[in-house]
């Protein structure tokens, strides 16, 4: 997730703004249209966005700009998978998919299919998610791209961890956490080593769980200091020392993630710590 100054924030929608005013019937304007809807999509002002993705498809299509089309079409997956939408995601994703690669345009084609993977997921078709985030890794692999390549281990890990295929979902996070180690990014480390927490856990594995998500917490306090990451994994911890029995200290664990989601407004959180501690 990036992060942003308001100040920065008001100055680059207004240059994109600008540039709409301005700019010609081109490729420039429909571009431009795309990153302003992109703007408001990051904002959840969804209505918003879609006003100006469908401005750069129209614009698009009227200056035949197959780029511009699918792209368009590419966000559009993205927010109707927000709404939960997912036969329409389905569709938006794979329509941008088949004109990427009328394009030839490897690196899209790679995503689409990862979010065709993610929509399969999400409606529990386990089967055909893992065939779209190979076919994905298989491209990416290919194109050398290592952040790609590990969007794609971290997606299949989570498809074999809700198959109970523990073993399989353990390969995939820890390759992972070996290429987020060699990018040096630090949030992603601190995700393939909760990740793999979280399969110990479905194997009843305590120890080992609690091992990688208290480094995972180490590394986040003394790095990233994130505090929605950090009152997550007090959770996860939580929620570990219950099932092995430890009380207390999982009663030490639960205070200090509502503390913290108290303080970041996770109201769901607090509420699932204090539903968790009457149990």
């Amino acid at each position: 997730m990036f992060w942003f100054s308001s100040v920065g924030q008001t100055k680059n929608i207004d240059s994109l703004l600008l540039v709409i005013r301005s700019a010609y019937e081109d490729t420039v304007k429909a571009n431009t249209l795309n990153k302003i809807g992109v703007f408001y999509y990051k904002r959840r002002s969804y209505d918003t966005a879609v006003l100006y993705y469908n401005q750069s498809i129209l614009l698009s299509k009227k200056i035949h700009f197959k780029q511009g089309e699918a792209l368009s079409l590419y966000h559009f997956g993205h927010i109707a998978f927000e709404k939960q939408n997912y036969y329409e995601a389905f569709e938006d994703f794979s329509i941008s998919l088949k004109k990427y690669q009328e394009l030839d345009d490897k690196i899209y084609i790679s995503y689409c299919l990862k979010e065709l993977g993610i929509i399969c997921k999400s409606q529990a078709n386990y089967p055909k998610a893992l065939n779209f985030q190979l076919q994905s890794l298989k491209l990416d692999e290919s194109l050398n791209d290592k952040k790609g390549i590990l969007s794609c281990y971290i997606n299949i890990g989570i498809i074999y961890d809700l198959m109970r295929e523990y073993n399989k979902a353990l390969l995939y996070y820890n390759k992972s956490l070996k290429i987020a180690e060699e990018l040096s990014n630090t949030r992603l480390i601190i995700t393939a080593l909760s990740n793999i927490g979280i399969v110990y856990l479905n194997q009843k594995k305590h120890d080992l769980s609690l091992n990688f998500y208290k480094k995972a917490l180490k590394i986040n306090n003394s790095e990233l200091k994130d505090d929605n990451v950090e009152s997550r994994l007090y959770l996860n911890i939580a929620i570990a020392f219950v099932e092995k029995g430890e009380y207390d200290e999982a009663l030490q664990n639960f205070s200090k993630c509502i503390e913290l989601s108290e303080k970041i407004g996770q109201i769901d959180r607090v509420g699932r710590c204090y539903a968790s501690i009457g149990d």
